[in-house]
Order: structure tokens, then C-alpha cells, then sequence
């Protein structure tokens, strides 16, 4: 059964609709749209948070898909502290990757600790300047180089 205004429940008590897209999510694809729709209409950091839980609870079901793909059909990006977060940790891990790598195929011989460096560091700038360190650093000692 659908109400006319299920968005409008779900932006006035974001908590009812995680737990109903939870319930009926994975059958009933009008409650993830309300729940969609509904966290639209609240502030961003607190409708990350409500997606995280209902993603949660819907983890490994088809109501997960369908939740993830009406999020992925947004013509906007999705913006909040903690995606932005999860963001900016995806790229660091590109970006330190790149740097292993190029090393790598230099033949530049990179011992275990520093190897742990490089992949545990989240600073952009840092990240940025062993990358371009990278191409013509001779040694590890020359990559981390002030």
C-alpha cells in the first residue's frame, strides 16, 4: 500500500523510512523511491547518514541494488562529509598506488616500511609531490626527500 505523500513522511522522520525501505525495501521499489526522495528534502550530512543505515540494512539484497541505483541516476553529485570522506580516501589510495607503480616499472627498489608509508599516507600534497618525485627519484631516500 502507498500513501500519496510517502516522501513527505520520509523527510519529517527520516528514521520511519530507513526502517520501512529495511522492511519492504527489497519488494517494494515506490518505498526506496519515497525514502530516496524524502532524504532529498533534508540537510545532505543527515541524509548520508540515513542511507548509510538503510544500505546497511539492506546489505546483499536486490533492495540494495535498486537503492544504489537511484542514488547512481542523480544527475547531481552526491555530497556529504562522510562520502566526501570515503572520496578522498579512494583517491589517496589511486594516487599512492600510482606512486608504487611507477616506482615499480623504474625499478626503484622500495623496502617494506616504506612501501607502508606511501600506502597509509592521506595528505594530498604530499601524495602529489612523491608522485612527480616518482619519475625521476633514483632511490626511496630521494622520493621522501624535503
Amino acid at each position: 500500500m502507498t500513501f500519496p505523500h510517502e516522501d513527505d513522511t520520509v523527510s519529517a522522520c527520516p528514521t520511519l523510512g530507513v526502517l520501512s525501505a529495511a522492511a519492504h525495501g527489497t519488494k517494494k521499489s515506490d518505498v526506496l523511491e519515497a525514502l530516496h526522495t524524502g532524504l532529498a528534502a533534508i540537510d545532505p550530512e543527515d541524509a548520508a547518514k540515513y542511507i548509510g543505515y538503510s544500505l546497511h540494512l539492506l546489505a546483499d539484497t536486490d533492495g540494495q541494488k535498486a537503492l544504489e541505483a537511484l542514488m547512481m541516476a542523480d544527475t547531481y553529485e552526491y555530497s556529504s562529509t562522510w562520502a566526501d570522506s570515503l572520496r578522498a580516501e579512494g583517491e589517496a589510495r589511486g594516487e599512492a598506488k600510482a606512486v608504487l607503480r611507477v616506482l615499480a616499472r623504474r625499478g626503484v627498489e622500495v623496502p617494506q616500511e616504506a612501501r607502508e608509508r606511501i600506502s597509509r599516507c592521506t595528505d594530498e600534497e604530499t601524495l602529489g609531490a612523491w608522485l612527480d618525485r616518482s619519475v625521476t627519484a633514483a632511490t626511496v631516500d630521494e622520493l621522501f626527500a624535503e
